[in-house]
């Protein structure tokens, strides 16, 4: 059986052989074999496009959009976007309620693509059309659509970010509050956590720390206690950056307590995003202690880093591991202990010297300039 046409169930028709290549379709892209999705993708479309049938054109435009998103980790842009626009051609400009789900959903990832590829002003056109405008009444419909939506508003102040207007960019994060922010549903908390976590971040940015601490302990006091993992991630690096405002005011106790929530509320996790709030923290930690003249309680943090990360693969993780061993290495060195540190600059670029991350290079660069100056590590 070929895995990119698989026959439909003998009774099927057009809706029903439709509804079975979908979830095909779907079950290859939870097994990895995105190729193979692609082709069942393609087959549904060319199959069935052209149908008059209202629920065989739902799902055909579920299959666009779901082929986009799967050309899009495949890295082949230009074959995304032109799925994402055909997708929303085939929707029209006013589907009914399940249609302009679909059609918002296929404006915001073909939004975010652009974004990726720096098109800044054809991305805030797809996700403008989105709606809502500005100052608009929180919508009372259903939630699928009114998330979409607050993604598209979250997504048009981070591209404005990047172009380099922040006013603009925090006048969409609180559209993304107005609209959803006191919504009941789970389904929103990501999206007001993150347009909290980007105010916040944007406000510090343009100097006004006290109103971005402000937000932070708005964010943790709405969302401290949630288990949705990416409410999680924004807890956590809310907490992070919170602890870097404290310690730049001089706050040091409540820094360290802010750093110690992270790392005792990550102390099992394994999601790589938390991973990395939870190295991030420790990091900071050890720079906040040995700040305070503590080397070797420094050196504890950054240790704990490498023993927690590193056997992972993810870029981030790697170049947390690289920055806590150069960490590692200097507070050696603070401590008179040449020999140490030299031993762990020679492990970091034996470990690092071929990571493809710039990123990571930057401080293998670092830590060259440092071995420089040290002795020959023993043999």
């Amino acid at each position: 059986m070929s895995a990119a046409s698989p026959p439909p169930p003998p009774e099927g028709n057009d809706w029903r052989i439709c509804q079975y290549l979908l979830a095909h379709a779907t079950r290859l892209g939870q097994e990895g074999k995105w190729e193979e999705e692609v082709a069942v993708y393609e087959d549904l479309r060319r199959r069935f496009g052209a149908s008059a049938d209202p629920k065989v054109q739902e799902v055909v435009s579920r299959a666009r959009i779901n082929l986009g998103t799967t050309l899009r980790l495949l890295g082949r842009a230009p074959e995304a976007l032109a799925a994402f626009r055909e997708a929303v051609e085939h929707l029209g400009p006013a589907p009914g309620a399940a249609g302009a789900e679909e059609r918002a959903r296929a404006l915001v990832l073909w939004g975010e693509l652009l974004s990726e590829l720096g098109q800044y002003e054809e991305s805030l056109t797809r996700l403008t059309e989105v709606g809502p405008g500005p100052g608009a009444a929180p919508a009372a419909g259903p939630p699928g659509q009114r998330r979409w939506e607050a993604r598209a508003l979250l997504d048009r102040g981070n591209v404005l970010n990047s172009e380099g207007h922040p006013r603009e960019a925090l006048a969409m994060y609180e559209e993304v509050l107005h609209h959803v922010g006191g919504a009941p549903e789970p389904v929103f908390a990501p999206y007001v956590a993150e347009a909290l976590m980007n105010r916040a971040i944007t406000l510090g940015e343009m100097g006004h720390p006290e109103q971005s601490v402000e937000i932070y302990q708005d964010l943790l006091s709405r969302y401290a206690a949630t288990p949705d993992p990416d409410v999680r991630t924004q807890v956590a690096n809310a907490r992070v950056n919170l602890g870097l405002l404290y310690g730049s005011h001089g706050r040091v106790a409540e820094e360290l307590a802010e750093y110690d929530q992270v790392v005792t509320s990550l102390s099992t996790t394994d999601d790589p995003r938390l991973l990395a709030s939870l190295g991030r923290a420790l990091l900071n930690k050890g720079v906040a202690i040995g700040a305070g003249r503590r080397p070797r309680d420094e050196l504890a943090q950054y240790r704990e880093v490498v023993r927690r990360l590193e056997d992972r693969e993810e870029a981030e993780l790697r170049e947390l591991v690289a920055q806590a061993m150069l960490n590692e290495a200097e507070a050696l060195i603070r401590l008179g202990q040449d020999d140490e540190a030299s031993a762990t600059v020679d492990a970091l670029i034996t470990r690092s010297a071929q990571d493809p991350d710039p990123a990571v290079q930057a401080i293998v660069g670092a830590a060259g300039e440092l071995a420089g100056r040290l002795p020959p590590p023993p043999r």
